[in-house]
């Protein structure tokens, strides 16, 4: 099981990494092994759960703030 911590990392990354992104959608514990974390059933039912258009749309909201000067995201 993935700790939370490494959950945020798998996360972070995915946000800031397109192919990432698309392989933590389509396979998690593929994803996770890249890092050597190793997901449970239910981490990988979450993530599973998650649709690739509210992953995208929430990775530009993260570029969009790295790149605003002064960091701020629409939602935040």
């Amino acid at each position: 099981m993935a700790t939370q911590a490494q959950i945020e990392r798998l996360i972070g990354r995915a946000l800031t990494n397109p192919g990432f992104r698309t392989l933590l959608l389509q396979d998690p514990r593929a994803a996770a092994r890249q890092l050597r974390y190793r997901l449970d059933d239910s981490q990988v039912e979450r993530i599973k759960q998650v649709s690739p258009e509210a992953a995208d749309e929430l990775a530009a909201k993260v570029v969009q703030a790295l790149e605003d000067p002064q960091g701020h995201i629409g939602f935040w």
